[in-house]
């Protein structure tokens, strides 16, 4: 059953903070960037498996802070940069494809076989990679290959959008949805197939944030990820690739705020460096070469030789190095928890430059 609550916002230490804050709000009051803590983070919310844990959690490390928000409580996102881009719910496994029709009242239940998986299911197995939201790459990349292209004024097509049910959650209606580019932001017209007429939802574009989303069920725009400059790494179940390249299902999937500059690094011991977690430091940075893929950490800290879906395996070999939208350089290791609820740990290794 859907969740009455769709944010949880989970708060540590004395910080006094809300990560729907906009960015402007945070710099007139500066904080101190955090040397490092730990923090176990909350993927449940409630009893549901490990595996399927329906909390995505967004970390900030600068300031020992973690927010969560429910895999099912949004439907689309709208890029709030220049370009006009949309995406759809990577969290509950969506796919979208787009019709060769312009009218939202001419879509009736028929089209629904254009889209694999039909009503209200999804069948990874026979969905192509391009109905996905892309989850490897750069963000230029990204934006580029987002399901839904370059979003115009005129002659929009109309897209079948199955929600998805990854990870255990719950199955809600394929709708027809069609977004028109507005001055300023987007307007939605959607409906379920069979619906006539569309109801009409519009989204406007808020600089402090990389997107802002909607919800078909609460029919309002919503800040499901904190402001774009206020969390570095997010936990999460999220459609991923297999080694064929199809669309698969991954939990316990680390994703970097790639959007606004995270890059991050794998520093595995004996291949990489022989310093492990706790002797390296500033000096130990040299040659370090971070990336700026959405993926640069995905499920490579974890793997499910030995796994349960309540119990984790954590590659202890590796730890990561995460550089901040400010500059400042974390080393960080996953150190035990359950699936779900993993433990991290993270110290600062360089201050950003004054």
């Amino acid at each position: 059953m859907l969740k009455k609550s769709i944010a949880v916002i989970v708060l540590f230490g004395t910080l006094s903070f809300i990560s729907g804050c906009k960015e402007e709000e945070i710099i007139k009051n500066p904080v101190k960037p955090s040397d490092g803590s730990s923090l176990k983070l909350s993927g449940l919310s409630g009893t549901e498996a490990g595996i399927n844990a329906n909390n995505s959690v967004f970390v900030d490390l600068s300031k020992d802070l973690q927010s969560s928000y429910l895999r099912r409580g949004w439907d689309l996102g709208f890029y709030c940069g220049t370009e006009f881009r949309v995406i759809i719910n990577h969290s509950a496994g969506a796919t979208a494809i787009a019709l060769d029709k312009t009218n939202l009242a001419d879509v009736s239940d028929a089209d629904l076989v254009a889209l694999p998986g039909g009503i209200g299911s999804l069948d990874m197995g026979t969905a192509a990679i391009s109905t996905v939201d892309p989850v490897a790459g750069n963000f230029t990349d990204y934006l580029a290959n987002t399901v839904w292209k370059d979003v115009t004024t005129a002659n929009n097509k109309v897209f079948i959008l199955n929600r998805g049910i990854a990870g255990g959650i719950d199955t809600l209606e394929t709708m027809k949805v069609q977004v028109t580019r507005i001055t300023g932001g987007y307007e939605v017209q959607y409906s379920t197939p069979g619906g006539i007429p569309g109801v009409a939802t519009t989204v406007v574009k808020d600089q402090s944030y990389s997107f802002k989303y909607l919800s078909f069920l609460s029919r309002s725009t919503l800040s499901v990820e904190p402001a774009k400059k206020l969390w570095d790494i997010e936990y999460t179940v999220t459609t991923y690739k297999d080694a064929a390249g199809l669309p698969v299902v991954a939990p316990d999937f680390i994703l970097i705020n790639f959007a606004n500059g995270v890059t991050a690094a794998e520093i595995v011991f004996g291949s990489n460096t022989s310093k492990n977690y706790d002797s390296f430091g500033t000096a130990d940075l040299s040659g370090v070469v971070f990336s700026g893929d959405r993926d640069a950490i995905g499920v490579k800290w974890r793997t499910t030789t030995g796994s349960t879906n309540s119990t984790l395996n954590i590659n202890t070999d590796r730890f990561y190095l995460i550089r901040d939208t400010e500059g400042n350089i974390y080393k960080l290791r996953f150190n035990g928890g359950q699936r779900g609820k993993p433990e991290i740990q993270y110290a600062r290794v360089e201050p950003a430059a004054l």
